[in-house]
């Protein structure tokens, strides 16, 4: 799963491709304390998917990453 932009506005927004669906892309949005993803399994069945899974890591490694360079 690779997670090919992040964006931060007043929501954290990001863009996953598809690993099954050659062209397709999914939305990432984290707002309000709620992660939504576009993709079928999260958007019509409520699921927690591969790419909302992967999008909480590459959150976590960026505050991480934040804190580190603030610490030194």
């Amino acid at each position: 799963m690779k997670i090919l932009n992040v964006k931060r506005e007043y929501k954290t927004t990001a863009m996953a491709e598809s690993e099954s669906v050659v062209g397709a892309f999914y939305m990432l949005n984290f707002e309000n304390g709620r992660f939504t993803c576009t993709c079928p399994s999260h958007s019509k069945a409520g699921n927690e998917c591969k790419h909302l899974i992967a999008f909480k890591e590459e959150l976590e490694y960026m505050k991480s990453q934040r804190e580190d360079h603030a610490n030194n």
